[in-house]
């Protein structure tokens, strides 16, 4: 700060001048002085001159000093007022109080009292001034280490800088969290900006989330000052999926347990990971770990059971079941079906499954469904008047946009080249 600028409000001229020459030839810390002799002049000078002090006389003509004040203090909370007066100040006082006037002074001003009261309050400007630099600086570079912190953070919970504290990494990144979880997406067509877009995304929606590539996983720890829930997290990831997969594919996202911010996250990026290989397994979006963990526990009961039958099921037997399978397919293929669904309807395992249904169509059960979703899409865009947007919709599509990836990646057309192209559906 250069020096102390101050306004000077009083209606007789005199008095103006006299205080003017009491501060600006006694002090060597004052970078100007303006006056006014009116509220509506001093408006004026103070939007022109931002003073950090204003000395204003109580009785003006019009409006008094306090309503000035309440005016003054509506554009800058931080300006510093000192009422003057020749009258006594006792029935002002209390409202001057109410709005933090910092000191009083009874005319005929002393020159001593005067640079008194104003050394008072400058020492308080400029220390806290300093203290706003400082403060200032300290963000400056608490900001420019931040994404290092972030870093550090996410690999303390992945667990490869164990002896770093997680506690400790958040209040140093100024996070205040009550509870926490860990996601980890994976897909071929995720790429870095997957990364920033996904924080903001989560960020924008009201929670803190902290994201990075850790040993090539998109893993992400979201924050909260409140509880998390499981359906707050599902909705959120959801909007995030449909928000990007027409720009990075299909993407499979596992979810850890919800825990306190604290070391138990290490414990969490271990079971996200696992979701997340259990939702590309089964060719779901989002995968919780503690739904999940029911699933296997329900399937090893069914899978104990499968073994124990299995040599007496005949080969055609397990043909039968992945036509049952099939027949699914291509009954509910515009519906959100997965393996997993069908195998709980089945009572049987979802592995179980998988297998035998591979066994038998040489194709996984997602790309067996991919396949056929395709063929019922070239068929609607070359015998219908259906849009790109409906036929999309038709076949089991929520994104035009990830459809027409598909489609592309399928026939080798965009939907809208192909329904111009004169091919045969079959072709």
């Amino acid at each position: 700060m250069n020096g102390l600028r101050i306004l000077i409000l009083e209606d007789e001229e005199i008095e103006r001048k006299a205080l003017t020459m009491m501060l600006m030839y006694h002090r060597e810390d004052i970078e100007e002085i303006r006056t006014a002799s009116n509220g509506l002049e001093a408006i004026q000078e103070f939007y022109a001159l931002k003073p950090h002090i204003v000395i204003t006389d109580i009785n003006l003509p019009g409006i008094n000093g306090l309503e000035v004040i309440r005016t003054l203090q509506e554009i800058d909370k931080n300006t510093r007022f000192i009422i003057v007066s020749a009258y006594n100040l006792f029935d002002y006082a209390q409202q001057a109080l109410r709005m933090h006037v910092k000191d009083f002074l009874i005319k005929p001003i002393q020159e001593k009292d005067l640079n008194q009261v104003i050394s008072a309050q400058a020492d308080e400007i400029f220390r806290g001034e300093e203290d706003a630099i400082r403060m200032a600086e300290q963000e400056k570079q608490i900001k420019s280490i931040q994404p290092l912190l972030e870093s550090d953070f996410l690999f303390s919970a992945a667990s490869l800088r164990a002896g770093t504290s997680i506690p400790k990494l958040l209040e140093l990144l100024g996070i205040k969290a009550a509870s926490a979880c860990i996601f980890i997406a994976g897909g071929k067509g995720l790429r870095y900006i997957f990364v920033h877009e996904t924080r903001k995304r989560m960020n924008n929606l009201g929670f803190t989330c902290i994201g990075d590539l850790v040993n090539d996983q998109y893993v992400f720890a979201v924050l909260s000052k409140k509880q998390l829930t499981k359906d707050q997290l599902t909705e959120t990831l959801q909007i995030i999926l449909n928000k990007s997969r027409d720009s990075f594919g299909e993407i499979f996202i596992g979810i850890s347990s919800i825990v306190c911010p604290d070391e138990m996250l290490r414990e969490a990026f271990r079971q996200a990971g696992v979701a997340c290989s259990y939702a590309k397994e089964c060719g779901i979006a989002l995968a919780f770990f503690e739904e999940m963990k029911q699933t296997m526990q329900k399937g090893d009961i069914l899978r104990r059971k499968e073994e124990s039958v299995s040599e007496h099921i005949p080969p055609n037997r397990s043909g039968v079941i992945a036509d049952e399978i099939v027949q699914t397919i291509r009954k509910h293929y515009m519906d959100n079906i997965t393996l997993e669904n069908i195998a709980e309807q089945m009572n049987f395992s979802f592995y179980y499954l998988s297998r035998i249904f591979k066994q038998h169509t040489g194709m996984t059960f997602t790309e067996y469904l991919t396949n056929y979703r395709m063929e019922k899409a070239k068929e609607l865009l070359k015998s219908s008047n259906y849009s790109v947007k409906e036929t999309a919709y038709a076949v089991g599509f929520r994104s035009q946009g990830y459809f027409s990836k598909v489609f592309h990646k399928y026939t080798g057309f965009m939907p809208t080249e192909y329904k111009k192209q004169d091919i045969k559906p079959n072709e």
